[in-house]
């Protein structure tokens, strides 16, 4: 089995101080020394270094932000890491014995973690219960290493380093419904989808040194672009415009552009790059450098490094806390106050608290213009004065420590 690989959760990851949906940490695993390093963001430090199990490579992020799951390769087990508190809170150990827990994707919902066993097992986790929900026996498989998952939560893609196949497994059912079969030498490293679900994008390393592009709604292959050498982990800027892949036997990291498929540029990166993780706001990205133990931060508007940070033997994989969610169950509805000479137009808009770690507080907004600010127990908000038979358009947007707004739920008042 090729042990160098990595896995990056695509379209939740996240930020630098400035980056305006406001992400705090880098969640960065080291294979080296059985540690994760979290890197606080808004400073390019590292705060806390948590102890996992050992040979820790792929690293997912719940997305609500709450818990990271690391699989230990090693030891054939996950350790969950409560974000709250940069601990360790359980171990998951009843992993298949033999499994080598590798690359780790969690379904949209946030309910199941699936994890890339190194042979032919998927091992599924409840995340309510932290325990094995079912396991996926996938014919045929020999190192099953990577794995993502599609926006909508439908499939997830899971390569084979050593059968030199995609697996596409069907989650409704947890059965495989389609494969891709690469030529010999071939070998998918990590998989990464494009934030609206159409292409999953599949590092081929060894001898091929290429990205394969997999059409996902008929799971053909309609590109192959050449990279330099040894091309490992590769993510999305957010609005799905570019990729970037990292190289690690060439030192480079290749940024692609999604509309052709060409390599637009390749940014000189010392230090063996592997692990790659960009921020919502497509500002930055962080690259773990197994060779250097580092993480370089890269500025993508001008595909420059500006921060190099020191962290744990060999960073072989990079999750960042994601966006804060949007509150649900939003409505919104008129209402009239009668006066004795004159009445008043209400609009009311309510909703439920969103379920991610670290909110502040809520911002309100009318037809894109912010109109309030409120507290974390308050989930109403009054807009006094309305016209008649004029609609407007409310967004409820939770916002974190520093002010910055996550998702917004949305609603029309009539």
């Amino acid at each position: 089995m090729n042990r160098y690989f990595s896995l990056y959760m695509v379209g939740f990851f996240c930020a630098l101080a400035g980056d305006v949906f406001g992400a705090n940490y880098a969640y960065v695993a080291n294979e080296g020394d059985n540690t994760v390093s979290v890197i606080d963001v808004d400073t390019n430090a590292v705060t806390t270094t948590i102890i996992v199990g050992n040979t820790p490579v792929g690293v997912g992020i719940t997305p609500d932000g709450r818990y990271v799951y690391v699989g230990n390769q090693a030891d054939s087990t996950v350790s969950v890491i409560s974000v709250a508190s940069n601990e360790v809170i359980t171990t998951i150990t009843d992993v298949p014995a033999g499994d080598e827990p590798g690359g780790i994707a969690i379904t949209p919902s946030g309910d199941y973690a699936y994890v890339a066993g190194g042979n032919d097992i998927v091992s599924v986790i409840n995340t309510s219960s932290n325990t094995i929900h079912t396991q996926i026996t996938v014919a045929g498989a020999s190192s099953l290493i990577a794995v993502a998952i599609t926006p909508d939560g439908a499939y997830a893609y899971v390569g084979d380093s050593d059968v030199y196949k995609v697996y596409v497994i069907a989650l409704a059912t947890n059965t495989v419904v389609a494969t891709i079969d690469f030529s010999t030498s071939n070998v998918p490293e990590t998989i990464a989808i494009t934030p609206d679900g159409a292409y999953a994008y599949v590092t081929l390393a060894v001898a091929a040194d290429k990205v394969a592009v997999i059409e996902t709604t008929n799971n053909t292959v309609v590109a192959n672009i050449s990279v330099d050498a040894g091309p490992v982990g590769v993510a999305f800027t957010p609005n799905g415009s570019y990729a970037y892949v990292a190289s690690l036997n060439a030192n480079v990291l290749s940024m692609i552009q999604v509309s052709d498929n060409i390599v637009i540029e390749t940014i000189s990166l010392a230090g063996e790059p592997r692990a790659v993780a960009i921020t919502p706001s497509g500002a930055y990205a962080y690259v773990g450098l197994v060779g250097s133990s580092e993480v370089a931060v890269l500025e993508i508007a001008n595909n420059t490094v500006i921060a190099t940070i020191s962290v744990g033997s060999a960073p072989g994989g990079i999750v960042i806390s994601p966006r804060l969610l949007a509150p649900s169950s939003i409505k919104g509805s008129q209402r009239k106050n009668n006066f004795a000479l004159m009445y008043e137009l209400y609009n009311t808009i309510t909703w439920s608290a969103s379920s991610s770690l670290g909110v502040s507080g809520y911002y309100v907004y009318r037809d894109g213009v912010q109109i309030a600010k409120v507290g974390t127990s308050t989930f109403k908000y009054v807009d006094h004065n309305r016209p008649r038979g004029i609609p407007a358009s409310y967004s409820v947007a939770a916002f974190d420590e520093n002010g910055y707004a996550g998702f917004s739920a949305n609603v029309t008042v009539n």
